[in-house]
């Protein structure tokens, strides 16, 4: 199926002069080659790119469009994730090079921070980043107990080794002596350790000493990091210096203090009363995904077929003068 038709013919229309330009709209077009380096299985990756279902530690380079130049796709072998075949490498050098330049637009690495890191060093060509998730849910003082309870449970434990498990849970100070037990009491069941400050742990013994290194830390493991924070600010404040710009979920029945936090925590995806493990292309309507992007180039967020695509503008019009 031909691509715009494929995502609904949507034409992205942006405006019109009415005086001598009789149509401009704006349309996705492929991004021509996306090699992949992967690190870890494809999982449901392998739905959207059947082309990528080999086993994992491979960098491929797909023959599309019977780009003679590139032939069947190359293995390169990743060894572990931490370094990278010299060939593959001069590859993601050589970006100036006229057959590189021309036909790879950027690099999707699939794997841990050590591959995603390893490859960020060697590359000139651009790339989707799909770095840790540290993620991070933050109570309110305004938030519903009961609410509070099913969305932590939820976005820590559902799958506590993907990139959108919450790994840092956030409480306001003026509701941190009510909640605290009641939230460890259903951590304490399902066998998640908690890890906080002095004034976490005065609360409920329960807690384990936290280091700063932990507030920084993607366990994917059944580890919890608290910090009890003055207010809304102070919450903003650590997951700008803590957070991985991946995924953070406010808990709160305040829409003010909702809509602030929406507007000024600058993650890929920011949420309000849900679980961190939406983050989720499926979820969101797009598809399989090949990851969440936390950079800030033209795909953020869940990538899907999408924002495998780049745009132009089409311009139509009668003997159009610009003056």
């Amino acid at each position: 199926m031909e691509l715009n038709t494929y995502l609904g013919q949507k034409g992205y229309t942006i405006s019109k002069n009415e005086l001598t330009i009789e149509k401009q709209k704006q349309i996705r077009n492929d991004l021509t080659i996306k090699p992949f380096v992967m690190g870890s299985p494809m999982n449901d990756n392998q739905k959207t790119f059947p082309a990528y279902r080999e086993s994992a530690n491979k960098f491929y380079v797909p023959h599309y469009y019977g780009i003679e130049n590139f032939g069947p796709p190359k293995q390169y072998k990743i060894n572990e994730g931490t370094d990278i075949n010299l060939e593959f490498a001069g590859i993601l050098r050589d970006y100036q090079e006229p057959v590189v330049n021309k036909f790879i637009d950027v690099v999707i690495p699939r794997g841990g921070k050590s591959l995603i890191m390893a490859v960020s060093k060697q590359s000139k060509i651009p790339i989707f980043k799909h770095l840790d998730g540290n993620c991070h849910t933050y109570i309110n003082e305004k938030a519903d107990f009961e609410k509070a309870r099913a969305i932590l449970l939820n976005a820590k434990m559902r799958r506590v080794g993907i990139c959108g498990a919450t790994e840092s849970l956030l409480i306001d100070k003026k509701i941190a002596q009510k909640i605290i037990p009641i939230l460890m009491d259903d951590l304490d069941k399902v066998g998640c350790e908690v890890r906080g400050m002095k004034d976490a742990r005065r609360i409920d013994s329960r807690i384990k000493e936290a280091s700063t290194q932990d507030f920084y830390t993607e366990y994917l493991d059944k580890i919890l990091s608290l910090k009890i924070v003055k207010n809304i600010d102070e919450a903003i404040a650590h997951i700008a210096k803590f957070g991985s710009s991946h995924t953070e979920s406010i808990v709160t029945e305040d829409n003010e203090m909702a809509q602030k936090f929406l507007n000024e925590v600058n993650s890929a995806i920011v949420m309000h009363n849900a679980s961190t493990q939406f983050a989720d292309g499926g979820e969101f309507g797009l598809g399989a995904e090949v990851g969440i992007a936390t950079g800030k180039i033209h795909a953020r967020g869940p990538v899907g077929l999408e924002q495998l695509t780049i745009y132009k503008y089409q311009i139509v019009a009668d003997c159009a003068i610009r003056q």
